[in-house]
């Protein structure tokens, strides 16, 4: 009974764990992400593509956070976090399939 409760036990940490880590990228990571900033902790920001979906990233540190704010449109390339220029031309998604 103790094996199959530890065994539990380790299962759903795994299980837990793996929820969690996908979210996080570090600012080493060579991705391009660009959206809207919808949170803010410490040097951790939280950014909403244009398909909505969220993806959290490691700042470097908080001297490059000084001039972002939620709500800001910023891209992150190559573990740079940078703000768009306001009035920047907001790329859509190509129009689908006319019936």
């Amino acid at each position: 009974m103790n094996m199959r409760k530890a065994v539990a036990m380790l299962a759903a940490a795994a299980f837990i764990l793996g929820l969690g880590i996908p979210g996080i990228s570090t600012a080493m990571s060579h991705e391009e992400l660009k959206g809207t900033v919808t949170r803010i902790e410490g040097t951790r920001v939280t950014i909403q593509d244009n398909m909505g979906m969220e993806k959290t990233i490691q700042a470097t540190g908080p001297e490059e956070l000084k001039n972002i704010k939620i709500g800001d449109h910023v891209s992150f390339k190559n573990g740079m976090l940078k703000k768009e220029a306001e009035g920047a031309e907001k790329s859509s998604p190509a129009p689908g399939p006319k019936y």
